[in-house]
């Protein structure tokens, strides 16, 4: 058995890349990661000009911005992300489910399929849709934006505190403590405008190595852009 063989068997989907994009190696040291690479188990990648396009074996879709450093923990048809910054978006199928931890919060979105259903089919199936979705985090605020589906938003001990529906978002402040939980209206921070909103997706995808970074964050699942907003 050839080491492609073997790689392809213990992977989990596969890691596309665009610009300086690195990865931890099993020595716990940090090296450039190849153009085309196996989604493992547990992935460790940080990305500085550079972005990562992941496709999951279950159909999902990951995908990391500039500036974003990520832990991805594959069990199953889950996918756990310790987010320590940068901006992420996902297109999560519903025969799986994703959970992200980034500092006080959890942000999920719950599988809505098993493997029984899949096989049965029918009407009910067929008319579920993905879960699409943006986060961003800079160790001071965290933003979340529901572009189709239902995300949850839980503390760091699971109690539910929000679902956003499609198009609501989410903007807390870590250093505001009593508006943590409840999170903050965009009125009164005029920064987040929908102009730099669409303008976080689209300028961190782009990079000074990859004009067409973009192309590849479309994809063929029908996230046709991420400029629904």
């Amino acid at each position: 058995m050839t080491k492609d063989s073997i790689a392809e068997i213990l992977s989990f989907g596969e890691i596309k890349s665009a610009g300086n994009v690195q990865i931890e190696s099993s020595r716990g040291k940090w090296i450039k990661v190849n153009e085309i690479y196996p989604l493992f188990k547990n992935t460790r990648l940080k990305t500085t000009d550079g972005v990562v396009f992941i496709t999951t074996s279950s159909g999902s879709r990951i995908d990391l911005s500039k500036d974003t450093e990520v832990e991805i923990i594959t069990e199953g048809g889950t996918y756990k992300v310790n987010m320590k910054k940068g901006t992420l978006t996902f297109n999560i199928t519903p025969a799986s489910s994703l959970i992200i931890y980034i500092a006080d919060k959890i942000i999920s979105v719950e599988k809505r399929l098993e493997g029984y259903q899949l096989l049965l089919g029918g009407i009910g199936v067929s008319s579920l849709k993905d879960t699409q979705g943006i986060v961003f985090f800079n160790n001071k605020e965290i933003f979340i934006k529901s572009i189709l589906g239902n995300i949850n938003i839980s503390d760091k001990n699971g109690l539910q505190m929000k679902i956003l529906g499609a198009g609501e978002t989410f903007l807390a402040r870590l250093d505001d403590q009593q508006n943590n939980n409840e999170g903050l209206p965009l009125s009164e921070y005029p920064q987040w405008t929908t102009a730099h909103i669409q303008g976080l997706i689209l300028g961190t995808f782009f990079t000074s190595t990859t004009i067409t970074a973009f192309e590849a964050f479309r994809g063929s699942r029908g996230f046709k852009s991420p400029s629904g907003f």
